[in-house]
Parts: structure tokens; sequence; C-alpha cells
């Protein structure tokens, strides 16, 4: 069962970002799980 997902552009934007950096996955794990960052749902952006 195949199933499409949508990339999120300025999420990929930062993750290549990351590795130009040389950052490796556990840095950015590390980080992204050390910092509270606000979630946001789509439905709350469009409406921004």
């Amino acid at each position: 069962m195949s199933q499409e997902k949508e990339i999120d552009q300025e999420w990929l934007e930062l993750m290549v970002e990351a590795k130009k950096l040389g950052l490796s996955i556990q840095e950015v794990r590390h980080f992204m799980t050390s910092h509270q960052l606000p979630i946001y749902k789509k439905e709350d952006t469009a409406s921004a």
C-alpha cells in the first residue's frame, strides 16, 4: 500500500541547511528535543 506524504518546503530547507553546516542527525535531533518549539497546524497558519 503506497501512501503519499506532503513535505513542508520550509522544513526541507531547514534540513538541507543543517546538512550544509555539517550538523549530524543526532545534533539536529538533540536541538529539536531540547528546545520547546511551538507547534502549528497548517489550518492555524492559513488564517494568519
